[in-house]
């Protein structure tokens, strides 16, 4: 098996993120614009999804991080035999588990739609997805084992080539929906899901036909493995839940976490703004916002994916001190990554959301608001990445649960409130990501005896963001150029161009923790 490097798998995934995101954007200006669907069609979808969502975690959201942590402990030693077998149980195990998910939500859409949700409308979409969460349990399996292998490339261009595909059909399919609907949201709303479960069936096919391309090297790797100890089928799917149950159980409660925002705010707020626009304001935080604040998600995907089968690796070979620095490294490029991210749609939401949305702008203070927890979420993203390699996952499930809990209740406090209305919904989930983020980075100190130098980690960075927001601000302020949208290019630019040369200046990141990116396992 060919030996690839943290960094190497860093950059694969950054660019496939890269182009992922591009490319999503390009998908959600196109709907959030289009007349007939805009912010109700995202809420009306964003709602179903969320029901979804619980389904695909319990059958396979929580499933390629634990296959990459179970594999990749395996090639670490030379066991490629046994990485093939867990390989092959896995698929069978989540196999059925998916189809299951599937029957279970196709058959009672109807009562999650009307009892859950409160919106009927959304059972026709809900019945549209189901077939999907079959498919995505087979190519969750997949790239758990390519993961674990550490071709990462595999699973980024599957990812790229499905959002490319969804992107393209949805612009055809809803353009050809809207005029034989006469711009009917509910019948958009249907192509979208349809083509959302197309691009799960495109994504599974390319995952496949890469395992059978890769059968050659495969077997090659599993003739010349240098250790097989034959494990028996129950001590294998044994293993398997051990690790994959944890992460399958944190994510849930993520999923839960976000299906709060589904069935507290329509309900709640529709009893004094009305359901219309009840639902458009929710479909205002999951269209719009969610879409913008999650975007450095995907670029710190990159590390986090990479991170797991790399410590996974590093504690198989009692590696601890690798472990410690590369994790304190990840942690640090998350908050360079999210500083950025936070600053300039802090800065300019009102802009942004005018420049992107034109025919649909509202949202500018939720914008403002969310942004505040993207550094904080990114952190808690790494974090979770690690505890994962670690496999050790009660502290996540404990720390979870307990930010839930705490959103549900600030959900029905806040938005009850007529002065507050939606933002608390917002408010809520940055309140929630920094209680998550204090209890897992004072576990992180105590119990991992993972140190964090106060200059490199807060006093640095928060010196560097503030300047990045002062200079971006007189910028604009002076700037005598009276067109929008080349004025906050403009801002914005001056600000990332002053941003990377602090980030060099400040010599944040080390020689050594270069060396150790690059090192090849």
């Amino acid at each position: 098996m060919k030996k690839n490097s943290f960094f190497k798998n860093v950059t694969v995934l950054l660019l496939s993120q890269a182009i992922i995101k591009i490319i999503g954007i390009i998908y959600k200006l196109y709907l959030t614009n289009k007349t007939g669907y805009a912010d109700t069609g995202n809420a009306i979808f964003s709602a179903a999804f969320q029901v979804y969502a619980i389904f695909l975690t319990i059958c396979s959201i929580g499933v390629p991080n634990a296959i990459a942590t179970l594999t990749s402990a395996k090639f670490a030693v030379g066991d490629s035999n046994g990485a093939y077998r867990i390989l092959k149980i896995a698929v069978v195990i989540f196999g059925t588990i998916g189809f299951l998910g599937s029957f279970i939500l196709y058959s009672f859409a109807n009562v999650f739609a009307a009892s859950y949700l409160e919106m009927p409308e959304t059972e026709m979409i809900l019945k549209i997805l189901a077939p999907s969460i079959f498919i995505l349990s087979i190519s969750s399996v997949l790239k758990g084992y390519f993961n674990g292998k550490e071709k990462m490339d595999v699973t980024a261009k599957a990812l790229s080539i499905e959002q490319l595909a969804k992107t393209i059909i949805t612009v055809i399919c809803v353009e050809i929906l809207s005029y034989i609907s006469n711009k009917n949201t509910i019948v958009m709303v249907g192509g979208v899901a349809i083509v959302t479960t197309i691009g799960s069936i495109i994504n599974c096919l390319y995952m496949y036909f890469n395992y059978i391309k890769n059968r050659r090297e495969i077997w090659t790797d599993m003739l010349t493995s240098k250790t097989y100890k034959k494990e028996r089928k129950r001590s294998i799917i044994k293993n398997i839940f051990k690790v994959t149950f944890p992460i399958s159980i944190c994510a849930l409660i993520g999923s839960f976490n976000k299906t709060i925002d589904a069935f507290t705010i329509v309900k709640i707020a529709k009893q004094y703004l009305g359901e219309a626009e009840a639902i458009r304001q929710y479909g205002i935080l999951t269209g719009k916002i969610e879409s913008l604040v999650t975007l450095p998600f995907a670029f710190n995907l990159a590390i986090t994916t990479s991170l797991i089968p790399t410590i996974a690796g590093f504690k198989a070979r009692g590696e601890d001190d690798n472990n410690r620095q590369i994790i304190r490294f990840a942690i640090l490029t998350g908050i360079l990554i999210s500083i950025p991210f936070f600053i300039i749609m802090f800065t300019f939401s009102e802009q942004i959301l005018q420049i992107l949305f034109p025919n649909a702008s509202d949202g500018s203070l939720m914008l403002k608001i969310s942004s505040i927890g993207i550094i904080f979420a990114i952190i808690i993203q790494t974090i979770n990445s690690y505890f994962q390699g670690i496999n050790k996952m009660r502290v996540q499930i404990i720390v979870i649960a307990i930010s839930s809990g705490l959103k549900l209740l600030l959900n029905i406090v806040l938005i009850s409130n007529p002065k507050i209305r939606i933002y608390g919904a917002a408010i809520s989930n940055v309140i929630s990501y920094i209680l998550t983020f204090v209890i897992l980075l004072i576990y992180m100190i105590i119990h991992e005896k993972i140190y964090f130098k106060v200059t490199k980690f807060i006093i640095k960075p928060a010196i560097i963001c503030l300047s990045m927001y002062i200079i971006m601000k007189i910028t604009y302020n002076i700037s005598r150029i009276n067109v929008e949208l080349i004025n906050t290019v403009l801002s914005i630019g001056v600000g990332m161009g002053f941003y990377l040369v602090a980030i060099i200046v400040s010599k944040l990141i080390t020689k050594q923790e270069i060396k150790l990116i690059m090192k090849k396992r």
